[in-house]
Order: structure tokens, then sequence, then C-alpha cells
């Protein structure tokens, strides 16, 4: 069972199928002539009870738990909405499409988001589809795909600053800075309290070498949200290339503080001079 506890539904079926067999075994063993007939309705109840097991282990659903709704309806509140909420069972398919997406099923999850996008009523509904069309493409490294999504949902939403900031991520993936820039510049202006385009700024402000704007871009997220441990990340690499040593090993114990990967942050620290 790969190490896995039994269920008591499987207890059950196990137990029922050993005693059958227990039976059958029995019969075939003591049972005289006269008990063929015994023999052959025993060997079919064993076989038809097989049967309808395997075939109820088959019918279970893909993802094989329960998939946890509300949870899901609490950490994507805002991009759900009030998405399907006249139509349970596109609902439902949607909230399998976001397991699926959380579980890496990112084939079934399209499959679903497709079908969706297709009786979708409302914005809401067609946005909320889309946001999780890009995020899979996202995870999956297929940022052209991403992109042209996120561009998509900006038809429909326009003032979305996470969309902007998304898209701005995206592009600076595919290596177009300036479109990144611009984008986070977008979701700044959108929402200016929005604590990730300034950290995503940041980020690509120290890839392109400019370490002071990057350094305030930084700061801005943590004004907004002062656990963001990305940019705790961002100020320790940003002082780390400007050779002050106190100040980034102060943001990189706050990154692990916060829930960062400290050992892997020292050992890029390392390797450009600074630990």
């Amino acid at each position: 069972m790969n190490g896995k506890k039994l269920t008591g539904w499987q207890i059950f079926c196990l137990v029922v199928a050993i005693l059958l067999a227990i039976y059958l075994v029995y019969l075939l063993c003591f049972a005289g002539e006269k008990n063929v007939r015994s023999i052959s309705k025993a060997c079919i109840l064993l076989v038809s009870y097989l049967a309808v097991v395997f075939g109820v282990k088959k019918r279970q659903p893909h993802s094989g738990h329960s998939v946890p709704a509300r949870m899901y309806q609490e950490r994507y509140g805002d991009i759900i909405g009030d998405a399907f909420q006249n139509d349970r069972k596109s609902f439902r398919r949607l909230i399998q499409a976001i397991d699926d997406y959380n579980n890496d099923h990112f084939d079934r999850a399209h499959k679903t988001l497709t079908a969706l996008e297709q009786v979708a009523h409302s914005r809401q509904e067609t946005t909320a589809v889309l946001m999780f069309q890009a995020l899979c493409y996202a995870d999956e490294g297929l940022h052209t795909s991403a992109a042209a999504t996120y561009e998509t949902l900006l038809q429909y939403d326009p003032y979305n600053s996470r969309v902007w900031s998304n898209l701005g991520r995206q592009y600076d993936e595919m290596g177009k800075s300036e479109k990144a820039v611009h984008a986070y510049e977008e979701a700044i202006r959108c929402n200016p309290d929005n604590p990730y385009p300034y950290v995503n700024l940041a980020s690509l402000y120290i890839h392109a070498g400019r370490t002071e704007e990057a350094i305030d871009a930084a700061k801005k997220a943590l004004v907004r949200n002062a656990k963001l441990y990305q940019a705790m990340s961002a100020l320790a690499i940003g002082y780390a290339m400007l050779g002050d040593r106190e100040q980034s090993e102060h943001y990189h114990k706050l990154y692990a503080l916060n829930g960062g990967d400290g050992k892997a942050l020292k050992d890029y620290l390392d390797q450009i001079g600074v630990s």
C-alpha cells in the first residue's frame, strides 16, 4: 500500500473478501458432489463482490481525495468572487480545476477551465477562469501563453493591479524588460498599496544592475507589507552588491525569519562575495 493506511471502507472490503475466499476454500476441500451448486454460487458471489468493489474504486474522483472547496474559496476569494454561484455544477468544476492547479495537474486543469470558459456568462466568471489558466501557464513555464492570457484578462478588467503585476513577471521572464517595467508601473497606478509590483520591480532592477533603484523599490514593498520576505531577499542582495555587509546580513536574517529559504539565499550571497 506504499506506506498508506487503509481506510475503514478498504478494511471492510478486505475482511469480506477474505471470508468469502475462506468459505470457497472450505467448499472446495470438504464439500461433496451434492454441493457443487454451492461451490458455483460461492464463486459467482466472490467474483461479483470483487467486481463491485473495483467498480466503485474506479468511479472515485480522479483527484483521489475530497476537494477542499471552502479552503480554496478563502485562499482565492478575490479571484473567484461570485463566479458560477447560480450554477453549482460549474462551480464544483471550477474548484476541481483549482485543486488540479494546486497539485500540478495542469493538463486536467486546462481542460476543465477551457470548458468552463465556454459556459461563462458574466465578466467575473470569465476573469476567474482566465486567471487560473494564466496561473497554470506561468507555473508550467509557458510564459508566452501566460502573458497572452493576462493580456486577454486586461480586456475584461483593465484596472486589475494583480493582473498587471503578473503580466510584468511574464514579460520579465521573456526578456522584455521595458514592457515588464511598464506593466509594473501600471500595476502600481491601479493600486499603489499592492506590494508585489514593487518587489517585482526590485527583482528586475537587480538583474539589470540598477542596485539603488532595486533597494528603493524593495523598501516601498516592505512599507506595504512588512513581512514580505521576497522584498527582504531583494534588499539582502542589493546591499551585498553595494558592499554593505551589515545591511545585507540584516535583511538575510529577516528573510529567513519570515519564511524564506535562508540557506539558498546565503549560498547566493556567497557567490557574489557576501555571506
